[in-house]
C-alpha cells in the first residue's frame, strides 16, 4: 500500500505498520525490535484469535516467572545480536570491497582532481574546467 493510495488516511494504518516494523525479523541481528527490548516474542493479533499452540499453552499464573527468566536472558540475547550483527557487517564491507582495485600514490604522481560546485572558483565563469 502506498501512502498516495490512502492520502490522509495513513494515521489509521501507522499503528499496524508500527507493529509490522516491531515484530520483523531484522536480517542482521536475526531477532525483531520487540525482543531485543522486552526480552521475549509479541503475540500477533491473528495468533490470539486463531488459536495457535503459544496460546492454548499460555497459564497466566507462570507467566511472571517467564517475564522475569527472560529478562535475565536479555543481555545474552543483545550480545549475540551484536555479534550477528558484526558478522553482517564484515560480510557486507566484503562485497563492496571486493571490486576495489588497491592504488598507492608517491609524493609527485600526478592525479586527475575533480572539481565540485562547492570548490568551483566562482569568477571563472561557465568555461571553468570541471
Amino acid at each position: 500500500m502506498k501512502l498516495g493510495d490512502r492520502k490522509g488516511d495513513w494515521v489509521e494504518d501507522l499503528p499496524e505498520v508500527l507493529w509490522a516494523y516491531r515484530t520483523t525479523k531484522r536480517t542482521p541481528t536475526k531477532e525483531t525490535p520487540y525482543a531485543l527490548a522486552l526480552g521475549t516474542e509479541a503475540v500477533i493479533p491473528t495468533e490470539v484469535g486463531s488459536g495457535s499452540f503459544r496460546v492454548e499453552t499460555f497459564h497466566p499464573e507462570n507467566n511472571d516467572e517467564d517475564l522475569l527468566l527472560h529478562l535475565d536472558l536479555l543481555q545474552e540475547k543483545r550480545d549475540q545480536a551484536q555479534v550477528s550483527m558484526s558478522a553482517n557487517q564484515e560480510r557486507v564491507a566484503r562485497y563492496f570491497n571486493k571490486k576495489v582495485r588497491h592504488r598507492s600514490f608517491k609524493v609527485g604522481d600526478l592525479v586527475l582532481r575533480q572539481v565540485t560546485f562547492a570548490t568551483k572558483d566562482p569568477t571563472e565563469g561557465k568555461l571553468a574546467p570541471n
